[in-house]
Parts: structure tokens; sequence; C-alpha cells
């Protein structure tokens, strides 16, 4: 999926960054012909002496580096925290998808249930049309009761019709979000089970959104965000600091008058840019409005949070109340009609 090569992503570039602790080791081989009339060194050539026109050298080197201002540790850092933001995601993702399956699950259970309540009131209201048209028959009620009876039982027609196209809708969706692709097996997709009858009530607002801040993937990965622009900050700043290392070479020179011998060198070395065009100060700048930016879109959604929460609390609210009313009045009902 995209979220898993998201993360494979920000691994590589985590062992990209990682690779600048370890030793740099080149291979360099270069050949050259030269002037023989040029200038030679100190402005003279002794008698009976000539330059040499002819070089050519391969050597081996390595480059340690000591100090680079903290780049490559925030650098390596950066990249570790964003791994794990979008490991947060990941896990986001897959809680969202079995939310998607879950809902698609319920409103296909739904639909069966509403399926069978119509199938029965359809068939109350043809048994109360027969008997409207046998008194009708009989004188006993009027031509307008039969109508109306009729009239029920073309409303319970349309109900039930209703009803079996929702449940081939609601297949169709659940089969979406699982992810099945034969319409085949979507015609024949089945859930069974029961819809809730007595829900619990649940915590209270506040408990719940003390756990939203604790276990939320959302939140976790806007932290870890949060985080990585504060390194990637630190990195940047970097720039401003001279790069300390330790080089050496080994290799073998070869000229056509003095011959081929071998050499080698070793040494610290200090690289301070003192000047870049800004480059470094532009770049400090970025990477502190990306944080802002962050800080603010966390803001946001926390509040975007929060008012989701409050509004899917109300409605559990609501419909548990609403079952606890119904059920009042379904027992009222039946002692009043007893």
């Amino acid at each position: 999926s995209q979220a898993r090569e998201r993360i494979h992503e920000l691994v590589a570039d985590y062992e990209a960054t990682r690779a600048s602790f370890f030793p740099r080791l080149a291979l360099t081989s270069y050949y050259q012909r030269l002037d023989q009339d040029r200038m030679p060194p100190g402005g003279f050539t002794p008698p009976g002496q000539r330059l040499f026109d002819q070089e050519s050298l391969t050597t081996v080197s390595a480059k340690q580096t000591i100090f680079k201002g903290g780049r490559t540790y925030y650098g390596a850092q950066a990249a570790t925290l964003g791994t794990e933001a979008q490991r947060e995601e990941s896990t986001r993702t897959t809680d969202e998808i079995a939310y998607t399956v879950t809902l698609a699950f319920f409103r296909l259970l739904e639909s069966k249930e509403n399926l069978r309540v119509a199938t029965e009131a359809l068939q109350q209201r043809q048994a109360f049309a027969a008997v409207t048209e046998a008194f009708f028959r009989a004188g006993n009620v009027t031509r307008l009761d039969y109508l109306r009876a009729r009239s029920l039982v073309a409303d319970a027609e349309q109900a039930e019709m209703e009803a079996g196209n929702a449940i081939t809708q609601g297949r169709v969706i659940l089969a979406t979000a699982m992810g099945l692709r034969d319409e085949a097996l979507a015609d024949d997709l089945d859930v069974r089970g029961d819809l809730p009858q007595d829900p619990a009530p649940g915590p209270d607002l506040t408990s719940l959104w003390q756990a939203v801040l604790r276990d939320s993937p959302e939140i976790k990965k806007l932290d870890l965000t949060l985080a990585q622009s504060q390194a990637l900050i630190q990195a940047v700043r970097g720039g401003y600091f001279p790069e300390v290392s330790v080089q050496g070479a080994v290799g073998l020179r070869h000229q056509d008058i003095a011959g081929t011998k071998g050499e080698w060198l070793i040494g610290a070395f200090l690289d301070f840019p003192f000047f870049e065009g800004g480059v470094t100060k532009a770049q400090v700048a970025k990477a502190s409005s990306q944080r802002l930016q962050l800080e603010e879109q966390k803001r946001a959604r926390l509040n975007t949070l929060k008012a989701d929460l409050a509004t899917a609390w109300r409605d559990q609210e609501n419909a548990r109340r609403g079952t606890t009313t119904a059920k009042q009045t379904v027992e009222t009902n039946t002692e009043a009609y007893a």
C-alpha cells in the first residue's frame, strides 16, 4: 500500500543520512600529458635535464568526518522521527479501514432488519386490507375506508422494495470497503448478527478527549512531525559551523622521466564556508516557517477532532436515549392493546 511504501522511503532516507557517519572510500586515477616547454620550478632547467611530459596517478583515498555541525546527527534523528510518524499514519489508515468496514457491516445488518420489519408490516397491512374489503362488500365500511387500506398496502410494498434495494447497496458498499473486486462475491455477500438492543452509556466527553490525546495515531503523528521539524532546524543550522575531517590516501605515481613510485598522505582538514550567499540563513528560515505551519495545523486539527468527537458523542447519546424511549413506547402500546 501507499502508506507502507512511504515507510520504506523514509527508512531509505534514514539509511542515506546515517551513511555520513562512516568513512568515505574513493578510488581516483588519472593520466595527463604536459607541455615540455612549460615554465620549470624556480624559472630555469639545469643543463642536461628536461621536464617530464607524461604523468599518471592511481590512489585510494579515505575521508572520515569528525564534526559537521550536527547536520548528520540531527538529519538522522529527523529521518527516524519521520519514519515513526509515517508508521502512525499507517496505523491511522488501518483504523480508518476497520471503521469503514464496521460501519458498512452494521449498515447492511440494519438494512436486513429494515427489510424484515417492512415485510411484516406489508403482511399486516395486506391482512387489514383483506378485512376492510370484506367489510366493504358487507356494507359495514365506506369505499373511502377500503381505498385507504389499499393505499397502506401500496406504501408498505414501496417500503419493502426500498429496503431490498438498501440491502443490495449495502452489499456493494461492504464489498468495496473490504476490497472485494469480484461482483459475484458482492452479490452473495451476507452478514449475520443482531443489532444492539440495550446500548450501555458511554464515558463522559472529557474522558474520551483525554483518551484521544493519549492514543490517537493522528495526534501522535502530528507530535512526531513537529519533533522532526525541530530536528531539521538543528540540522540546517549546522551549516553555520565548520566541517572537521581526517583524510588519508595511498597511491602509485608514474612519470616518464622519474619512473614509478608509491606515495601516501594523511592529515586533518578544516572546511569553514564563511560566505555562501545566505543559503544557510534561508534554509533555517524555511525550516522554522514549516514548523510554525505544523503548529498551526496541529492546533486546527485538534479543534476539528474535538468538535467531531463532541458531535459523535451527542449522536450516540441521542440514539441511546431514543432506543430507551422507543422501548418504553412499545411496552406502553403492548399493554394498551393487551
